[in-house]
């Protein structure tokens, strides 16, 4: 089985990457664990552990879904989390919703459900995740930078392509790989 999804690549944010090296250097967040700016992403589709035969129609019936889908623009703004009001859990920065973006999701669970997979479990709230706060010991101090944030334009993503990606499970956190990747439309 290999774990899998399918994701939108998030480099190139240079004032995000700033802002998020800042809160790396504050000493009160030691038990953030940041997810490194190489493996951002906008995850389009979380399917889980698919067994390994499947993945050669699961690539085709993406590509057969994402080929006429022009390439577009995701805009970076703001920032927030995940979890119950004032324990943040999941740090994200946000990604603008556009009728663009939610037709390349929905393209993208066409393809999931034609490849035999189950739809998305949850509805799409597109977002970086930024990183995961496990204990939580300075909440209140880390929900107010995320505020300070909360409005801040980090950038736009052109997005020419979408991915197919591996991810396995470390003690460092998850280590990614791209097992396909799916051109959108010049």
């Amino acid at each position: 089985m290999i774990r899998t999804f399918v994701a939108i690549p998030a480099n190139g944010l240079s004032s995000l990457e700033n802002w998020v090296e800042q809160m790396r250097l504050k000493p009160f967040f030691p038990d953030i664990r940041w997810t490194n700016p190489g493996d951002w992403h906008i995850t389009l589709h979380f399917i889980g552990n698919v067994e390994e035969q499947l993945l050669p129609h699961l690539s085709a019936s993406l590509s057969s879904s994402l080929q006429l889908h022009p390439r577009g623009i995701a805009k970076v703004k703001g920032a927030g989390y995940f979890g119950r009001p004032g324990h943040p859990r999941v740090l994200w920065a946000g990604v603008q919703e556009s009728a663009w973006l939610t037709k390349l999701y929905q393209l993208v669970q066409e393809g999931i459900e034609e490849a035999g997979l189950p739809p998305a479990a949850k509805s799409f709230t597109p977002h970086l995740t930024l990183g995961r706060n496990k204990w939580a010991p300075n909440s209140p101090l880390l929900v107010d930078e995320l505020e300070k944030q909360a409005s801040f334009f980090w950038g736009e993503l052109e997005v020419k392509e979408v991915i197919l990606l591996k991810s396995g499970l470390t003690e460092h956190g998850p280590a990614y790989s791209v097992l396909e990747k799916f051109s959108l439309k010049p």
